[in-house]
């Protein structure tokens, strides 16, 4: 980890200039503005990726005769401490019990044997075929994951896009230049919309004169920011650590 969360906020503070200025809001709830807020940004476009396994044992709903869906619970120990912000894909691993596929025996024999196994052999045909249907899913938030054309007792892996940890340990290292950018102009447009009425600040030492004029901008810069790690940024997620 390059920073904790402590020293980034100094940083943040030194390229807006204000790092020796007192702020009218405590360092604390800048803290709770840049998680709600460019933190998540920055984790939409760039989430951290972890792998989970679900079972089932994870299984809440079948709904094979309805829709040939079942819903499952991702298990909490995948992303404990953060959110979820969507699945990037799933893969199937295994198959249960109940969805082995029966492979008929050739048998040798009379007119009768032999056409009773071409019919088992149509039947292994047509199981294949719905073998050959990919699952698909949906996922629905917080924590919920409804599985097409899955296997009942099958295992799956979904990847996992998360929201990354205030903590800042999941940020790749090369990333951190960019998360300072947007969290410097997201902390100036906070800081503008509480601060844009005054003209100065009150210290034990003389008054301090601002020059908010600076930051007026930062909201549409935010924006123009973000709109290009869109146009640039969508990632391929099979190499999802883009820094």
């Amino acid at each position: 980890m390059l920073y904790n969360m402590s020293e980034f906020l100094t940083l943040m503070k030194e390229n807006a200039q204000i790092g020796d200025i007192p702020l009218p809001v405590k360092d604390e709830e800048l803290i709770k503005r840049f998680d709600l807020s460019a933190l998540r940004e920055f984790s939409v476009r760039y989430p951290y990726v972890r792998q989970a396994i679900v079972t089932s044992d994870d299984m809440i709903i079948n709904n094979r005769t309805l829709n040939n869906s079942c819903v499952y619970v991702i298990p909490e120990k995948f992303y404990h401490g953060t959110s979820i912000l969507w699945v990037i894909r799933l893969t199937q691993n295994g198959f249960g019990s109940e969805a082995n596929m029966y492979m008929p025996n050739i048998v040798l024999g009379s007119a009768d044997m032999v056409l009773e196994s071409v019919a088992d052999i149509k039947l292994a045909a047509s199981l294949g075929s719905m073998m050959t249907h990919a699952p698909t899913h949906e996922f629905q938030k917080p924590n919920h994951l409804i599985i097409y054309n899955g296997w009942t007792n099958g295992s799956f892996t979904v990847e996992l896009a998360l929201k990354h940890d205030l903590s800042l340990s999941t940020i790749p290292e090369g990333a951190f230049t960019h998360l300072l950018q947007l969290a410097t102009l997201d902390m100036e447009e906070y800081l503008y919309g509480k601060m844009k009425r005054k003209n100065n600040i009150n210290t034990p030492a003389g008054d301090i004169s601002l020059n908010l004029d600076e930051w007026s901008n930062a909201a549409s810069e935010k924006r123009e920011l973000l709109s290009r790690w869109d146009e640039d940024a969508y990632l391929d997620f099979a190499s999802i650590n883009y820094y």
